[in-house]
C-alpha cells in the first residue's frame, strides 16, 4: 500500500490483479479491511428489515432461521458473508461481468446478494452436514419472492445461488452472478472452520485472492457475540 493511499483508506487507486489472461484495474479500497467493514452497515441494515419481513415465511416454516445463533452458520457467519458478497459483487460490476437479465441496473445484484446472503443457511437445523440445506432454504425464498412479488428473472437469480452454495456441489461454469458471489463469500468464510478456501471450489471473480488474507481479520471483527449485539 502506498503512504498516500495508507492515510486514506477510501482512495480508489487502482492496483493491477492478474487472474488468469484477465487483467483487471481493482480499487485498493475493496482488498482494505477497513473497507470491507465500511461495507457492513448496508449488510446490517438489511438484515434488520429482513428480519421482520420473513414473518410469514417463519411462521410457515418453522425450520427456518433454527439455526440464527449457531457457532458456525449462525448470523455472524451470515453477516460476513453478505460483506465479501457485496465486495464480489461491486468487482464483477467494475469489470463488466453483471449480464445476467435482472441484475444489470443499479443496485440490482447487490440487493440479490443480500437476499443470498440472509437465505442461505436459513433452514439449517444442526450444524453438522445437510445436503438437502440449499433446497430447504429455497422453499423459504421462494415462498418469500412470490409473496414480495419480486421479478422471475430475480428470484430464479437468488434460487440458484442459493443451490449452488451447497459444498457438495462443484463449481459450475452455468452459475449466475449471485451464485459466484454467494459461494465465494461463503467459502471464504471457512476460515470459521480453521480451512482456507479450495482454489478448485472458488468461482474466477477476479478478487477472492486479494479477500482471503483479511478472512481472519473479519471473522474477529464479526464474531457472534458481536453480532447479536448490533442486530
Amino acid at each position: 500500500m502506498s503512504e498516500d493511499c495508507s492515510r486514506d483508506r477510501s482512495s480508489v487507486a487502482g492496483i493491477i490483479f492478474r487472474a488468469g489472461e484477465l487483467e483487471v484495474n481493482l480499487p485498493e479500497a475493496e482488498t482494505d479491511l477497513d473497507a470491507l467493514i465500511s461495507l457492513s452497515p448496508r449488510v446490517l441494515s438489511r438484515f434488520q428489515t429482513l428480519f421482520q419481513e420473513v414473518e410469514p415465511e417463519r411462521r410457515r416454516f418453522g425450520w427456518m432461521l433454527g439455526q440464527i445463533f449457531g457457532v458456525y452458520h449462525g448470523l455472524d457467519h451470515w453477516v460476513r458473508v453478505g460483506i465479501y458478497g457485496l465486495a464480489i459483487a461491486r468487482a464483477l460490476r467494475d469489470q463488466g461481468r453483471v449480464r445476467t437479465a435482472g441484475l444489470a441496473p443499479e443496485r440490482a445484484l447487490e440487493d440479490a446478494v443480500l437476499w443470498a446472503a440472509f437465505f442461505h443457511d436459513c433452514g439449517r437445523i444442526g450444524e453438522g452436514e445437510e445436503p438437502d440445506h440449499g433446497r430447504t432454504a429455497d422453499r423459504a425464498w421462494r415462498q418469500y419472492a412470490d409473496r414480495v412479488r419480486l421479478s422471475r428473472e430475480l428470484a430464479a437469480a437468488v434460487s440458484q445461488a442459493l443451490l449452488f452454495h451447497v459444498d457438495h456441489q462443484p463449481v459450475d461454469p452455468a452459475a449466475n452472478e449471485v451464485a459466484i458471489c454467494l459461494c465465494n463469500a461463503d467459502r471464504l468464510d471457512r476460515v470459521r472452520l480453521g480451512q482456507a478456501p479450495r482454489p478448485a471450489w472458488m468461482y474466477d471473480d477476479g478478487i477472492w485472492q486479494k479477500l482471503a488474507p483479511l478472512s481472519e481479520k473479519l471473522l474477529a471483527e464479526f464474531s457472534l457475540a458481536k453480532v447479536k449485539t448490533i442486530l
